[in-house]
């Protein structure tokens, strides 16, 4: 009897005789498994047993997970299923697979570049049934920097619109791409995300400087069909001082911390500076459909520069400016055992780093609440810088990368049902040479999917290959 992922039903019923229960990923159990019965679960990624399980004194219970747990380094099992962006005729850094995500049977690949200004984009997908890579559809993007799913829908925020600032973001059906355009003063949606029943659109601005909060790069939406719009930032920062919009309207993620929505905004910065207009790296945060501001908090409760990255005081120097002009922005994150994780990336508005700070890795953070402090996530290869996030049922997944050489790196994969910041809390599921990092992965159906690119600072290689590993 075989267990299907996709099923999304839990083994459970008495069994008393010898059986294995084996699938390429994932078991769920709440059997009772009584004499004589000898049983063997036989899982590719995990065994989770429920609430309810229980082998009886004298039976017995073998659990096995030997999927790519079982081989580890996974370099000769790695399949190339083509470079997306090379054959949409992206150079440079703009060849890195920002995200990959499943969605209807495809795994949907995202490439481009909004700072060397490329675009139209490709929506590409691979077809894991005829083994293809399908052209979903153009979109008028610079680049496709993330997906999202809600509802059985995938959006592709557009994170630079070619062809005039009311392009927002667009939606796939059964590989269909509809655009949606709204109407207002509002591009560079960097991210989107429904919470509480609302959509949530972040990015900036065409006017930043100028007084109109009306321009601030926060809307939300009841609906993406509807023409209705809320620019949330609107009464916050007129019944503040409309000045502050010059400077803190800019946008790139958000991230969901218990009870409510984070949106930090460009001034997240690496480096700490006591002598900023505004000393702390004010964020937003939305909760029973109340918008927050952290600057308008009393300084004894205000969210501190450490709450979402440890960054160290000000020190003299070319690296404090340089941190001082690097933005944060969170890619992945997800909720597990009441903690929240996040990788993040990097940005800066500043012409000197305008190309070189884009998208670098900024590794994995994990938080216990909104008001504790950001701790860094540090994995058993304490080396490996975390890139990525997955959940499978009740485990994290996380994908990371130890840079070797100039062209060479580890790419590790670890999981852990309780995650932490200490290594100990992960357990490596898989590794691989490559020429490159791994920026995006994913899995479908017994299959780990990566897509590869780089950091400023490491040769372009291979960027943008779609590689494969068969875990059943």
């Amino acid at each position: 009897m075989a267990y299907s992922q996709a099923a999304g039903n839990a083994l459970s019923l008495t069994i008393s005789h010898d059986t294995v229960f084996a699938t390429d990923g994932i078991i769920q159990s709440l059997q009772i498994i009584d004499l004589p019965g000898q049983v063997t679960y036989d899982a590719g990624v995990s065994i989770e047993l429920m609430s309810g399980f229980e082998a009886k004194p004298g039976s017995v219970f073998t659990a096995l997970i030997d999927g790519c747990d079982s081989i580890h380094d996974v370099t000769a099992q790695l399949e190339l299923l083509g470079n997306p962006p090379v054959l949409d005729g992206v150079s440079g850094k703009g060849r890195n697979i920002w995200d990959v995500q499943s969605h209807q049977g495809k795994i949907y690949i995202g490439f481009g570049s909004t700072v060397q200004n490329t675009g139209p984009t490709t929506l590409f997908a691979y077809d894991p049934i005829s083994d293809s890579l399908l052209q979903e559809c153009t979109l008028q993007a610079e680049a496709i920097e993330r997906f999202r799913v809600f509802n059985d829908t995938l959006f592709v925020p557009n994170s630079d619109p070619k062809g005039g600032d009311q392009l927002k973001f667009s939606i796939v059906v059964d590989g269909d791409c509809t655009d949606v355009t709204l109407h207002h003063n509002f591009a560079h949606v960097r991210d989107m995300y429904l919470f509480d029943g609302r959509y949530y659109l972040v990015g900036n601005s065409r006017c930043p400087k100028m007084y109109d909060p009306s321009c601030a790069g926060l809307i939300a939406l009841d609906h993406w069909g509807q023409s209705y719009q809320d620019s949330l930032l609107h009464p916050l920062l007129s019944a503040v001082d409309p000045y502050m919009n010059m400077r803190w309207n800019w946008f790139f993620g958000m991230l969901e911390v218990g009870d409510a929505l984070v949106i930090p905004n460009a001034m997240f910065t690496e480096r700490y500076n006591g002598n900023l207009t505004i000393k702390d790296n004010l964020f937003y945060h939305i909760d029973d459909d109340s918008l927050h501001w952290s600057a308008l908090e009393p300084e004894s409760t205000r969210l501190k520069h450490h709450h979402f990255y440890p960054a160290l005081p000000a020190t003299p120097g070319t690296d404090d400016t340089l941190g001082l002009q690097t933005s944060l922005r969170p890619f992945a994150q997800l909720n597990s055992q009441g903690k929240t994780l996040y990788t993040l990336r990097t940005y800066s508005m500043f012409s000197g780093l305008y190309q070189s700070a884009y998208n670098n890795s900024r590794g994995l953070m994990i938080k216990d609440s909104l008001r504790s402090s950001a701790l860094p996530v540090t994995l058993p290869e304490s080396k490996a810088v975390g890139e990525d996030l997955l959940q499978i049922n009740d485990e994290v997944f996380v994908l990371a990368n130890m840079k070797v050489a100039q062209d060479e790196f580890w790419v590790y994969v670890y999981r852990s049902t309780d995650p932490q910041a200490a290594p100990t809390a992960w357990k490596e599921v898989m590794r691989f040479s490559s020429s490159n990092m791994a920026r995006s992965f994913e899995f479908y159906d017994g299959h780990f999917y990566f897509g590869l690119g780089q950091n400023d600072w490491d040769d372009l290689n291979n960027a943008g290959q779609l590689l494969r590993v068969d875990c059943r």
